[in-house]
């Protein structure tokens, strides 16, 4: 008899405790699933930036998030209190979510359509429709995903869009580098770095014909490097040179200063020449070249100006002064042509030009030669960009008598 009494009080302790046991674990899979799916959804609305989009309904969804990790779970019903919990906090970013795609997606296409914009203002595009066209079509196929729900896909591509595009820009700068290396015959000064840049774009177009962004961006930035440090490199022994011809007139000055009667001109180019001094001490080549240049040119202006001929006799009359200074003899002719030299060995522009003996020797007077000769410009409302080789027409402008082109054996 006691046998049976224990036996049954066994029984009813099985029957109570049994179900009780086995509630727990169930219990504590519903809280794994909550936490996990609010985990989730606070991932998905981090990943397209929602906090910044809406600052306060994140702090909301984040302490509705904290409150969940803080919440006892000894019990059952402390279980299902931090499940709910969790939910809630899971629905609040999800809402969030929702809302921050639109903004994301609109975020992503003006960075897209503002690089753009720029490649296609600087001509990238109607100088390399190939490899501009690929980004284009990329882009295109993230908004259509977009449109589609489908954030996650999307969001990489239009990334990978917009990498693109960055990728050109960097690409296009190497090339405009390159470009201005070519035309003022800057490979000369540093071979090493040139070709090497060389090989650095090809390998550039090779990757990003194969779709490898990543690398076709490095490597366009090493060629950017490279063709900079070239330019850099050029433009230093380029402005070393340019001194020693400014210096070289300057000298040719104080050695004949007895002859010099243009002292203004004199004193503005020492000025100017030291300005170029400082600039060139500063590592500021450009423009130190640029100063050293002015300065010669008024140094030739002075000396060439300040050797002038004789006086005529006091008897002469000043009809006649004038008369005789508007004749020339055939022989004596000023050329009525002449063909830009290169960057590199002259440094030709109008203001240049326009300041050799045998054009005006005035370098002040570089609009006529200018005007004279917008229409062979690339780019005629653009004076600076003059390209070697362009036969230039030098305008009579007192009178003097001009044929033929001018001739470097030639003493005008």
């Amino acid at each position: 008899m006691k046998n049976c009494i224990l036996s049954a009080i066994f029984i009813v302790f099985a029957i109570v405790s049994f179900p009780a046991q086995a509630q727990e674990p169930a219990s504590m899979d519903i809280l794994s699933a909550a936490a996990a799916k609010a985990e989730n959804a606070r991932s998905r609305a981090a990943d397209f930036e929602s906090s910044s989009y809406f600052p306060s309904d994140w702090e909301a969804a984040e302490a509705q998030f904290t409150a969940a990790e803080a919440m006892p779970v000894n019990s059952g019903a402390g279980i299902t209190q931090a499940a709910d919990a969790y939910n809630a906090a899971a629905d609040a970013f999800d809402s969030i979510f929702e809302l921050a795609i639109p903004l994301y997606a609109l975020a992503m296409e003006d960075d897209i359509m503002v690089i753009r914009a720029d490649l296609i203002d600087s001509g990238a595009r109607n100088l390399f429709p190939e490899i501009f066209s690929p980004a284009d079509k990329t882009a295109l196929l993230a908004f259509d995903l977009y449109e589609a729900a489908d954030p996650y896909a999307a969001k990489d591509t239009a990334i990978k869009a917009l990498l693109m595009y960055r990728t050109l820009e960097i690409a296009f700068n190497a090339w405009l580098s390159r470009q201005e290396i070519l035309y003022r015959d800057f490979a000369f000064y540093d071979p090493v770095n040139f070709n090497r840049a060389e090989e650095t774009i090809s390998d550039t177009i090779d990757a990003y014909s194969m779709g490898d962004i990543p690398a076709a961006q490095e490597n366009a930035g090493e060629a950017l490097l490279r063709y900079s440090l070239v330019l850099s490199n050029g433009w230093a022994a380029y402005s070393e040179l340019r001194f020693s011809m400014a210096q070289a007139e300057r000298q040719a000055i104080m050695d004949n200063q007895a002859d010099i009667e243009l002292k203004h001109l004199i004193e503005e180019g020492e000025s100017i020449f030291d300005a170029g001094i400082d600039l060139f001490n500063s590592e500021n080549y450009e423009e130190a070249a640029q100063l050293f240049i002015d300065a010669e040119a008024l140094f030739v202006i002075a000396r060439t100006n300040g050797q002038r001929e004789p006086d005529p006799p006091a008897t002469e009359t000043v009809e006649a002064k004038d008369a005789s200074a508007q004749t020339q003899t055939p022989g004596a002719a000023l050329p009525a042509t002449y063909t830009v030299r290169t960057w590199a060995s002259s440094r030709d522009c109008f203001w240049v030009i326009a300041a050799y003996p045998w054009v005006y020797g005035d370098p002040e007077k570089w609009r006529l030669l200018y005007n004279a000769n917008k229409s062979k410009l690339p780019k005629p409302d653009n004076p600076d960009l003059l390209l070697p080789g362009t036969v230039l027409d030098i305008p009579s402008i007192r009178g003097e008598t001009r044929q033929g082109a001018w001739d470097s054996s030639k003493t005008y």
